[in-house]
C-alpha cells in the first residue's frame, strides 16, 4: 500500500483495496492529521499550575517530564510530578543548564533537607545519574532519547 499526504488530500494507491476501504483510510488519516495540528490539552500533573506549565512545555523542558517520571517510584504521580519542579525552583529556573551545575552531593543535601522522596539517598543520585545522562548521550536535550522517531513511531530508550 502506498499513502501520500499532501496537504489536505490523502492519495492510497493499493490494488487490492475496495473503494469504501480506500475511503476509510483517508478518513482515518485526516482525523489523525487533524488531531496532530490541534491544540493539545493541558494535563495537570500537580495542583501548582505553574508547574504544570512547565511539565507540559515538553518541547523547551523535556528533561522535567523524563526526570519526573524517573522518580515515580513506590509514590504516587502526582507527588514525583512535582520533584524536578521543586528542585528548578531550587536552582535558578527549569533550564537544563541549571539542573547540569548541581553537584550529586548537592542534590542528595537537597532531596534530604526538603523530602522530596520516600527515599531521598537513592533517588537523588538516580536523579544526578539522569541528568549526566542525557548531558552526555543525548547533547542536553532529554527529547534526542527517542532516535529516528516520528510523529507516528517512537523509538525511545534511556
Amino acid at each position: 500500500m502506498n499513502i501520500t499526504v499532501q496537504k489536505k488530500k490523502v492519495i492510497v494507491k493499493n490494488i487490492n483495496l475496495t473503494p469504501s476501504q480506500k475511503k476509510i483510510i483517508k478518513k482515518l488519516i485526516k482525523s489523525g492529521l487533524y488531531k496532530l495540528k490541534g491544540k493539545k490539552k493541558t494535563i495537570v500533573y500537580t495542583k501548582n499550575p505553574k508547574w504544570n506549565n512547565l511539565l507540559n512545555n515538553i518541547d523547551r523542558y523535556p528533561h522535567l517530564f523524563l526526570l519526573a517520571n524517573i522518580m515515580n517510584i513506590q509514590m504516587k504521580a502526582e507527588y514525583a510530578d512535582k520533584i524536578p519542579c521543586i528542585i528548578a525552583d531550587n536552582i535558578g529556573g527549569p533550564e537544563f543548564k541549571n539542573f547540569l551545575n548541581v553537584s550529586k552531593t548537592q542534590y542528595i543535601k537537597m532531596f534530604n533537607k526538603l523530602k522530596l522522596h520516600r527515599f531521598n539517598n537513592k533517588m537523588s543520585e538516580r536523579f544526578y545519574l539522569a541528568v549526566q545522562k542525557i548531558h552526555t548521550d543525548y547533547n542536553n536535550h532529554a527529547s534526542n532519547i527517542c532516535e529516528n522517531s516520528t510523529k507516528e513511531y517512537h523509538n525511545c530508550q534511556l
